[in-house]
C-alpha cells in the first residue's frame, strides 16, 4: 500500500482564495468544492484571456460597442446630469461641515 500524499495547504489555500472563497468558506467547503472552485476559476480566467487575444485580431471598424459587449448602457453624461451630481455634492459637504460643527 502506498504512502497517502502529504497535503500542501498553503496551495490548497491560496488556490481557494484566488478563485473567491472566504477562509469560512474554505474551512466549512468539502474537497470537490474547493476542487470545483478552483476548476471555474481557472475556466473563467482561460475564457478572458482567449476573448482578450481574439479582440485584438478584430476589425476597429466593425468592432463592437462597449454597450453591445457588457450589456449596459452608457452612464449619462449629459450637461444636466454632471450639473445635478455636483450639486448633491454640494449638499453633502455643507450637511458634513454642519455635523462636525456640532
Amino acid at each position: 500500500m502506498s504512502e497517502p500524499e502529504e497535503i500542501d495547504w498553503d496551495d490548497l489555500l491560496g488556490g481557494a482564495l484566488e478563485a473567491g472563497l472566504s477562509l469560512p468558506e474554505f474551512w466549512s467547503a468539502t474537497w470537490r468544492q474547493i476542487h470545483l472552485a478552483r476548476r471555474a476559476y481557472h475556466r473563467r480566467r482561460g475564457w478572458l484571456a482567449w476573448h482578450i487575444a481574439r479582440l485584438g485580431h478584430a476589425d476597429p471598424k466593425s468592432f463592437p460597442d462597449l454597450e453591445d459587449m457588457t450589456g449596459e448602457a452608457r452612464p449619462d453624461r449629459s450637461a444636466a446630469r454632471i450639473s445635478s451630481m455636483f450639486h448633491t455634492i454640494r449638499i453633502m459637504k455643507a450637511a458634513r461641515a454642519a455635523r462636525q460643527k456640532g
